[in-house]
């Protein structure tokens, strides 16, 4: 595992907060020249720490503006299909198999109550015990945890 110093760790937060911030400004961030932060952004890139620079799309600018969370509880049998089915939906942004008496939570986007409420019923009626949630507020998305302290 690489040690990050804290330099290392403002210029990750700052990429996590902007991937386009300019090297001076990461710079000024992190208390290096923009040559060290060029530097440091190619050992972390090598390192295998940031593996890309992305953006989020808004949703919004699709007509989505809808999005759940769905629990999955998939029958026996069906996980193949339920996995082929949830990589070709389009609405589907995530899937996650996690450990509880669901298997499967997923998210996904859709142009109003009637869409979610639809692909809800498929997934019930293909795939097994489904629930959802209606996400009404996202304050962030996609953070990367960098480090945990009891002050924050």
């Amino acid at each position: 595992m690489l040690e990050l110093d804290e330099s290392d760790v403002a210029i990750l937060g700052a990429l996590r907060d902007d991937s386009r911030l300019p090297l001076r400004e990461l710079g000024a961030r992190s208390g290096l020249t923009a040559p060290a932060v060029s530097a440091r952004l190619r050992r972390l890139e090598s390192a295998g720490v940031i593996k890309a620079y992305t953006l989020t799309v808004c949703e919004s600018a699709f007509g989505l503006e809808c999005e759940g969370i769905f629990m999955v509880k998939v029958q026996r049998g069906q996980e193949e299909s339920f996995l082929d089915y949830m990589h070709s939906a389009l609405c589907v942004t995530s899937l996650y198999r996690i450990a509880c008496e669901f298997e499967y939570l997923c998210i996904a986007s859709f142009p109003n109550l009637l869409g979610l409420t639809s692909f809800l019923d498929y997934l019930k009626q293909h795939f097994g015990e489904t629930t959802v949630k209606v996400v009404l507020d996202k304050p962030f998305v996609n953070r990367v945890a960098l480090r945990f302290s009891d002050k924050g």
